[in-house]
């Protein structure tokens, strides 16, 4: 008996970007694992990434040739701002599969308004300005810190501010929107 492969791979999304829908803006892009199940090669992998405002479709391809986790990055919104994002792939035979897997979903990534990781002053560069302001929380001096700041100092969103935020802090001086 011979079987006619007519489904397009199974898209599984095991770590979304960010971790949640809601996530802080960052200067970096934010990752997550996409997995893809077919007993066919793999045609193509992408991360079609959807600018809400003006509905411009950018396409990130990814060398994906057989089945396995990849990971896939989506660039962070700015502070306030969101955009959509959505996968697509295509065994070697042309079968194509989506996910989210309904034409016009997205799954969604929404930055909070006012937070930048990094800029504790809110003017959207990451600058000697916020190290200052970092090193002022960490020694416990100056104005008590805002929760927007707190948010923003936390590099590595672990709900303290420390020496590992502060050497990510000084990595991504002179980033930013």
């Amino acid at each position: 008996m011979i079987t006619v492969d007519h489904a397009g791979p199974l898209l599984t999304l095991t770590d979304k970007p960010g971790g949640s829908d809601m996530v802080i803006a960052s200067p970096t892009t934010f990752s997550g694992t996409l997995k893809v199940s077919d007993p066919s090669p793999l045609g193509w992998l992408k991360t079609i990434i959807r600018h809400p405002v003006s509905g411009v479709e950018d396409t990130l391809s990814l060398d994906a040739t057989v089945s396995g986790s990849y990971q896939v990055k989506v660039p962070s919104p700015a502070p306030g701002d969101s955009l959509y994002y959505y996968f697509e792939a295509a065994d070697a035979y042309g079968n194509l599969s989506r996910l989210p897997a309904s034409k016009g979903s997205y799954f969604k990534l929404q930055a909070l308004p006012g937070v930048f990781l990094g800029d504790l002053n809110n003017d959207l560069r990451i600058n000697i300005l916020d190290l200052v302001r970092l090193l002022q929380i960490m020694g416990a001096s100056g104005p008590p810190p805002t929760q927007n700041e707190l948010k923003a100092g936390d590099m590595n969103r672990d709900g303290r501010i420390d020496q590992l935020d502060l050497s990510l802090l000084i990595s991504k001086i002179g980033t930013g929107y």
